[in-house]
């Protein structure tokens, strides 16, 4: 099969000054940034460690860290046009800027840390006007810094670390190393509280995507410390009384001074559905009845009871007499369903899969579902598989592995994939094919190279990645009809590394940090602005979770059409130039509804089916 190009009109990228720049845009795709401004968003996914993230609004500001010669390092804000893009406030009116970072949403709001000469590194708050920008409390006061981190909303409020005069004097895990402590803010003074005396596990190279602080339900789940129960999962619901340790998961007698108990040594804390957290913890005998099964799998719903190892010794077996580590990482949760990557002591790492709405039975639920890397019969290898996404009734993950090509000229031989775009289907996950195996001898990098596939998003029911061709290109590509390869949208110039990329009504957002710039993919033909009378955050879906069917309410416009998608991105159910669509056919789990009014703009909301 020959490779599939994109054939569309280019056009050359002009600046805010109005010099041409040597970057050759696809129709439909421009720059929101001009080139002598640096975007600083870098090239990391998942909230732990993607300090200088893109993040959007429920009013559709999208908000990022990007400095220029003048004002250094600042906090950006745009309408989703060129002219509507400025900096929101020269916070430190210095050459290096107030570093801006941890951007976190609640509402119209964005909360973040910034540095000043006065105060320090504390926690700001910007509604993307400058009068609007403000530090909201010297937690610590004078020119020490708080430095806030772990920033999650809780409800209408954000929960975090920070530190204080006490939480430096008075550490509990280390009485020569100060800590930060639980905090929450309304984003007033009066009301950034501190609600806990306990520090979390490592503020750098926390385990786990979803962050220090993740929300499930109406509450948060974090790692906490106190001297009894040394390291264990906590959970707060933002007041001082509804925070406590929910269970010691691991109450084996300590042989250290500090603490009584050993540390539960929890990692990849992943919300489920808003129904359940699930998490690696070290799992010992007085918790199984039996013998130390080693760090395994574990799941909360929010209360001592429920909180509990799921019973099945997933990570079988041992190694130089340790038991075997279950390896649970790179957690995905769409619906009931995680995704995740494990070892179930007969292969190496391997994609898995756990529905937590049905029983839980050793081998079958959770359970490795494909044996990608099997290289020379060796079910031991790993393929290290990660990025999984659902889409169009196929599950995309990035793996290493061994394939055959039955219809080549040696279809007896083994070849490598490097780590690189596989996919099986949702449905049975009884096999992952590799690019070369699904789209006739198709390799987006040809040979055993590493197309290094990652961030699949989808907007407008397009599957968009990050990948490349070449050494050192990375560039952005998208899948629209699985059943023709992959095509690269846009060819920066150098090592383009999109990322951080995000759908904001049906658009694609994305920065480059090749050539340090945000830019936008027009997907629909319009202008990316809302019609304010027709906003995702003036429209009501009821009832929500629903069983028969949903209303839609709030816009003086006429509904021209619904549609719901699954998480596949595949469309379910629909309906015309009515507010009402039929749901009672649908299986329970999460949906995105889109709403095409009269004068064809678009709105988004998610609604639940129970």
């Amino acid at each position: 099969m020959k490779r599939l190009i994109i054939l569309l009109a280019s056009v050359s990228l002009i600046s805010g000054n109005g010099q041409a720049q040597d970057i050759v845009l696809p129709t439909g795709m421009s720059a929101l940034t001009s080139k002598d401004i640096q975007v600083t968003s870098v090239n990391i996914e998942g909230r732990t460690n993607a300090s200088k993230p893109i993040v959007a609004t429920s009013n559709n500001q999208l908000f990022f860290t990007a400095q220029n010669d003048a004002s250094g390092e600042e906090l950006w804000v745009s309408g989703l046009t060129p002219e509507t893009t400025r900096m929101v406030k020269d916070i430190n009116p210095e050459a290096e800027g107030s570093n801006p970072k941890w951007l976190t949403v609640i509402g119209e709001k964005v909360y973040f840390v910034a540095t000043t000469p006065d105060a320090g590194e504390e926690l700001w708050v910007s509604n993307g006007t400058a009068e609007g920008t403000y530090m909201v409390k010297d937690i610590y006061p004078g020119t020490a810094a708080s430095s806030p981190f772990g920033l999650t909303a809780l409800g209408d409020k954000l929960s975090f670390y920070a530190m204080d005069e006490e939480s430096e004097a008075l550490p509990v895990i280390d009485p020569t190393k100060p800590e930060k402590w639980l905090w929450v803010s309304d984003g007033t003074a009066a009301g950034t509280t501190r609600i806990a005396e306990t520090p979390t596990s490592r503020e750098t190279g926390f385990p786990g995507m979803e962050g220090h602080l993740t929300p499930c339900g109406n509450k948060v789940f974090f790692i906490g410390y106190d001297h009894v129960n040394n390291e264990s999962l906590w959970i707060t619901d933002g007041t001082r009384e509804g925070t406590k340790m929910l269970k010691n998961v691991n109450p084996k007698r300590s042989s250290g001074p500090t603490f009584e108990t050993e540390a539960g040594v929890i990692g990849w804390m992943t919300n489920v559905n808003d129904k359940w957290m699930v998490f690696r913890a070290e799992t010992v005998q007085e918790i199984t009845g039996t013998e130390d099964v080693g760090s395994e799998i574990w799941v909360s719903d929010g209360t001592e009871e429920g909180t509990k190892w799921i019973g099945v010794d997933f990570g079988k077996g041992k190694v130089n007499g340790v038991p075997r580590p279950c390896d649970l990482t790179t957690t995905k949760a769409y619906g009931d369903t995680l995704y995740f990557r494990g070892s179930d002591g007969i292969h190496g790492v391997e994609p898995c899969v756990f529905i937590l709405s049905q029983p839980v039975v050793d081998g079958v639920n959770p359970r490795m579902f494909f044996d990608i890397n099997h290289w020379n019969n060796d079910p031991s290898r790993p393929s290290w598989a990660l990025h999984f996404m659902p889409f169009k009734g196929d599950l995309y993950v990035r793996a290493n592995g061994g394939y055959f090509l039955p219809h080549s000229a040696t279809p007896t031989q083994e070849l490598g994939s490097g780590n690189s775009l596989w996919r099986g289907p949702v449905a049975t996950l009884d096999t992952m094919l590799y690019a070369a195996q699904i789209w006739d001898n198709f390799e987006i990098f040809s040979g055993n190279n590493s197309d290094n596939a990652c961030y699949f998003t989808i907007v407008n029911n397009k599957l968009f990645f990050q990948a490349q061709d070449a050494a050192d290109n990375r560039e952005l590509w998208m899948i629209d009809d699985p059943a023709v390869p992959p095509v690269k949208v846009v060819d920066l110039p150098g090592d383009g590394i999109p990322c951080q990329l995000r759908g904001i009504n049906n658009d694609l957002y994305f920065v480059s940090e090749g050539v340090k710039m945000l830019f936008k993919y027009d997907l629909t033909g319009g202008t990316g602005i809302i019609n304010p009378k027709t906003g995702n955050s003036n429209i009501t879906v009821y009832p929500n979770p629903a069983s028969d069917y949903i209303t839609i309410s709030g816009s003086e416009q006429s509904v021209a059409k619904l549609q719901a998608f699954d998480i596949g991105g595949k469309i379910v159910a629909e309906s015309y130039s009515e507010n009402r669509l039929e749901v009672a056919n649908l299986a329970s789990g999460l949906y995105l509804l889109k709403v095409i009014w009269e004068d064809r703009t678009q709105s988004t909301a998610k609604f639940l089916v129970k």
